[in-house]
């Protein structure tokens, strides 16, 4: 039997819906299943809504939610608050859904987002089956090397795995191959419970090297490093906006910023650096959300994807796994998991410290050196072909399907 697969995430904003969901759907159309996808009034006209109705039209039935506020608030009392919206949210929503269409399983998209109240309180989604899918936790990676121990983690470690012992929550995927060898070596139900996914990218636009660089405006001879996605200052823009506006025109570099920018990475950009880069013509700002022409024309105009985030920024990268599929070498910045994955591949340069010298030198050499590029991009597509979103959706309904075969068999 088809299983009836309720997806439920409300914010329209990053990869949850515009690619995770949208991978998820078109899988499990393929394999004849029912997917209906509930979300909020926020998502209503946002193009990454707009994106999956383009592509599956009536074979995507989408429910709208209550209302929920997207403010993202600093601190601990912020994140509780919005664990505590979301959670609420989760749970209207999917008693909302369940009135209009029979359901089978929910995938919750977002399972960060509520992971400390479902620890508290149980799941929103009552007697129904469920998966989540985390893309945040890190109380882990102390135990690897990737961090130094924080107060918080003890803390963080409790809530989480007492949420994930909830009998209600069938599986958990993650991205993170540290964190499945963590919930593997832990054993017991963690074990059982947490699924290793890729962590998936596409651009399945993609376009003439040269044309693209023409609707762009760029010179065929340019360096082009694209930044992709949301644009934030955690993306380690400062850094490479003030190093290429330091080398004066004597590298022929050009940055291209595609995607929404955040508030402080606009102020940013209307500092001197940015604005002597963008005279030159040395910088292109492209301040809105990509659908995906506009995304293929600018991974097909770039020689080099930016992933050198801030040090702090430890987790993984859809925009990388976008670049690897796409045979883009990466510039990756060392200490998290990006880097991990860069190095261990061998589809790009990892910068040891955020120092604008060592990327000087590292342009120089990539100018100079354009068998590199070649052989990065080699990598980048080898890799690429394990984190697809074909591979991505087949991995959670493979394992969705499991779950309700078990709940029709309890059920008879």
């Amino acid at each position: 039997m088809p299983v009836r697969l309720l997806i439920a995430e409300p914010a329209p904003g990053g990869h949850h819906l515009s690619s995770y969901s949208r991978y998820l759907v078109r899988e499990a159309r393929r394999r004849g299943w029912s997917p209906v996808l509930v979300t909020s009034p926020q998502a209503q006209g946002h193009p990454a809504l707009e994106m999956l109705a383009d592509e599956f039209s009536d074979e995507l039935a989408v429910l709208q939610g209550p209302p929920v506020s997207l403010e993202q608030t600093e601190g601990v009392s912020g994140l509780v608050a919005r664990q505590f919206r979301f959670f609420d949210w989760h749970r209207k929503a999917v008693a909302q859904a369940s009135k209009s269409a029979r359901i089978d399983v929910v995938m919750i998209m977002s399972f960060d987002s509520i992971d400390r109240v479902v620890a508290l309180f149980g799941l929103p989604t009552g007697s129904l089956p469920a998966a989540g899918l985390s893309v945040g936790v890190r109380y882990h990676w102390p135990r690897f090397g990737m961090t130094a121990k924080r107060r918080r983690d003890f803390v963080d470690r409790r809530l989480f795995e007492r949420a994930l012992s909830n009998p209600g929550l069938k599986t958990l995927f993650v991205i993170d191959e540290l964190y499945a060898e963590y919930a593997e070596t832990a054993g017991g139900k963690l074990a059982g419970k947490v699924a290793l996914i890729p962590d998936p990218g596409e651009v399945v636009c993609m376009a003439d090297h040269s044309s693209s660089r023409e609707s762009l405006d760029i010179a065929p001879d340019a360096l082009v490093i694209l930044v992709y996605g949301g644009i934030t200052e955690r993306k380690g823009i400062e850094l490479l906006i003030k190093t290429v506006a330091a080398t004066e025109g004597s590298r022929n570099v050009v940055i291209v910023l595609a995607g929404e920018c955040s508030d402080g990475a606009r102020r940013l950009l209307e500092g001197e650096d940015a604005r002597r880069l963008a005279e030159r013509g040395s910088l292109r700002v492209r301040d809105f959300f990509h659908d995906q022409q506009q995304e293929g024309e600018v991974f097909s105009a770039a020689d080099m994807v930016w992933v050198a985030y801030s040090p702090e920024f430890l987790k993984r990268s859809a925009v990388m796994s976008q670049a690897a599929q796409a045979g883009i070498p990466c510039i990756a910045m060392a200490g998290g998991l990006i880097a991990r994955t860069v190095a261990a591949h061998g589809f790009g340069p990892v910068l040891s410290r955020p120092c604008g010298q060592e990327l000087l030198e590292l342009l120089d050499k990539v100018s100079c050196q354009p068998e590199m590029l070649r052989r990065w991009s080699g990598n980048a597509r080898a890799h690429g072909r394990t984190c697809s979103g074909k591979a991505f959706g087949e991995a959670i309904c493979d394992r969705l399907a499991l779950i309700d075969q078990a709940a029709s068999g309890l059920s008879r």
